[in-house]
């Protein structure tokens, strides 16, 4: 289920500065593309801090998806996969394009990631508690470091 085969995108803010630098012709290596987000699935977590999931759109700032809204009779909700590794997945893919934000939000704080889907290469995108914003200002003391947050997508 969770264990091993955990893979990286690569230096996300390396490749923005690269793109933004070679202009055209970064323009043409990365176009923009449509991806659809599945799942989001939290490696070395807790179970009691399970978070909500919230995505947004960078442009608009409007709201694409948010768990809290949901019934409970729609069956999305967090799944245990392991002792340490839970996962979300999306009643309905949520549809993402350039720039978005997932927010997670749960008893101890908030914290967020932006990606752009020019730079996402295959179906998947994991990132450590270091690269997200603001997880290193929780109010709990003593939460695991060692949290990666999984992604996983689907083309259009």
């Amino acid at each position: 289920a969770c264990a091993g085969g955990v893979g990286r995108v690569g230096n996300l803010a390396a490749e923005a500065r690269r793109l933004t630098l070679s202009g055209a012709a970064g323009a043409a290596r990365y176009p923009p593309k449509e991806l659809f987000l599945r799942s989001v699935r939290l490696h070395h977590t807790a179970p009691h801090l399970y978070p909500m999931i919230f995505v947004k759109d960078h442009y608009s700032e409007r709201l694409l998806f948010s768990s809290k809204m949901l019934s409970k009779d729609t069956g999305s909700k967090w799944k245990q996969l392991d002792a340490h590794c839970a996962e979300f997945v999306m009643p309905v893919p949520v549809r993402v394009e350039e720039d978005f934000k997932v927010l997670m939000k749960d008893k101890a704080g908030e914290y967020y990631l932006w990606l752009n889907t020019r730079f996402i290469e295959g179906q998947q995108v994991v990132l450590e508690a270091r690269e997200l914003d603001r997880y290193k200002y929780r109010h709990k003391s003593g939460l695991n470091w060692n949290l990666l947050v999984e992604l996983n997508f689907a083309t259009a």
